[in-house]
């Protein structure tokens, strides 16, 4: 497998979609690189990532969340 260094997740919105793309590509992503997921303005992406990634993460424009890894 060959590691990611920038992930960029933005897939369907609901709870259990956003949870499930996050932990099939998380694994992928290399030490040292960054996801970013999209529409944090939606409520059930915004409960996932709160609850996964609390204050490791950050919030850019109300409606993008970077993490790194």
């Amino acid at each position: 497998m060959i590691p990611v260094d920038l992930l960029f997740i933005d897939g369907s919105h609901d709870y259990d979609s956003v949870k499930s793309d996050t932990l099939l590509w998380e694994p992928k992503v290399m030490r040292g690189g960054t996801i970013l997921f999209h529409d944090y303005d939606h409520p059930d992406t915004k409960r996932w990532l709160d609850e996964r990634y609390g204050n490791k993460k950050e919030v850019l424009h109300n409606k993008i969340v970077r993490v790194r890894k």
